[in-house]
This record gives structure tokens, sequence and C-alpha cells, in this order.
């Protein structure tokens, strides 16, 4: 399989064969005994090849140049592989998040907003981030709550990063999932700037008692 991902994916001549690789691995039918979708790969190749190359930083280049083709595949066996699992639920109109703790593949998403270029590919990938920590199917608050904390401390990793190398990419993909991930919560729109750009900007990030946890300052440029 590894084989085939390099000589069709990453070194492919055209989008032909590089298409007709990707829709095969992701290929699926109804099941004949009533249970669910059966896949052309069974579940323990899946998911190897799914650690060994989709969650593997060198087989993805860094994750920088991923296509879109290829991100839709890796969603599609980060979906299969956690609902097996019964990690998340996969619903006609919304998931849940059953184990956040257990979830396969997770940490790679954060990996691609770091690194990853293509702006499409970006977008999914926030949107998968925000729904991730925002869609916990259960309703012991203080869970949530310590789930949501942890996207937070997640972004601003993210923005330490970026201020540390000045790497403006990757400070606005963290300022945009953390916009995303407050609109989804609430529905407004907190991190809108209307001042000039070279102005300073500073999180603080705070627990419920009202002490302040960490701080970042930033200049955005």
């Amino acid at each position: 399989m590894k084989k085939l991902w390099n000589v069709l994916v990453k070194r492919s001549i055209t989008d032909v064969e590089k298409s007709a690789f990707l829709n095969w691995i992701t290929k699926s039918k109804e099941s004949n005994y009533g249970r669910g979708r059966t896949h052309i790969i069974n579940d323990n190749l899946m998911k190897s090849f799914f650690q060994s190359v989709f969650c593997d930083k060198e087989q993805m280049d860094g994750f920088k140049n991923i296509s879109y083709d290829v991100f839709r595949a890796f969603e599609k066996y980060f979906e299969v592989l956690n609902e097996k699992e019964d990690f998340i639920e996969l619903g006609k109109n919304h998931n849940k998040v059953i184990k956040y703790e257990s979830l396969i593949g997770h940490d790679v998403l954060w990996q691609m907003l770091l690194n990853c270029i293509n702006e499409k590919v970006l977008k999914e990938v926030k949107n998968n981030l925000v729904n991730l920590h925002l869609k916990i199917a259960s309703n012991n608050i203080e869970y949530r709550m310590s789930i949501w904390q942890n996207f937070i401390s997640k972004v601003m990793d993210c923005l330490e990063i970026g201020q540390s190398t000045k790497n403006i990419n990757i400070i606005t993909n963290a300022i945009s999932v953390l916009n995303l991930f407050v609109v989804n919560f609430d529905g407004r729109k907190y991190l809108q700037r209307d001042g000039p750009l070279s102005e300073t900007l500073s999180f603080i990030v705070v627990d419920k008692k009202g002490n302040h946890a960490r701080q970042s300052s930033l200049i955005h440029h």
C-alpha cells in the first residue's frame, strides 16, 4: 500500500492515477448482511494505512502541500475508523463525539492547521477541529468545558509557534479557527479587527473563576 501511495499519489504524473487510487481506497458498498457499509480495504489494513501514511509527517511531506482529494480521503478514513471504534457517531444531519480522548488521527488536524498552505483544505480542517470540540455527546458540563479549554490551549500553542517563528500564516490560521469556534459556540463574532493591522493583539484565557491562565501577545502584520 505504501508503494502504491508513493507511485500513484506522491509521484503521480497526472491527476488521473491519483484520483483513481484515492477513489479505490475509499470505495464502499452496502453490506449484504445489514451491517452498514463495507469497504474495499479491510479494517486492519485501513487502520494501519491511515496511521502509517495519512498520519505520518514524512509520508505526507510535512502536511504542507495536501491536495483537497487527499484530504477528503484522510477525512473519510478518520470518520470510518473512529465510527467503527465507537469514538464518534455519524448522523445524516449531525455527528457526535463519543470518546474525545480516544479519537484516532485528531492531532493530525492540528498539524495540518500549522503547516498546510492549501486554503480549501485549511477551511475543512478548521471546520473539523471546531466540530470535534463542540459536538460532544456528554451532558457533563465540566467534561465539555475541559475539552473546550483544551481547544483554546491548542490555539494558544499555535499562536506561540507562529509568534516565535514569525510565521504570519500560522498566526492567521490560529486566529481564524478560534473565531470560528466562538461563532459556532454562541453565534457572535468577537475577533473582528477595526483598527490598524500593525496594532498589538492580545489574547487572555481565563478560567471560570476569572483568573488569568495564559496570555499571548502578537503583532499582526
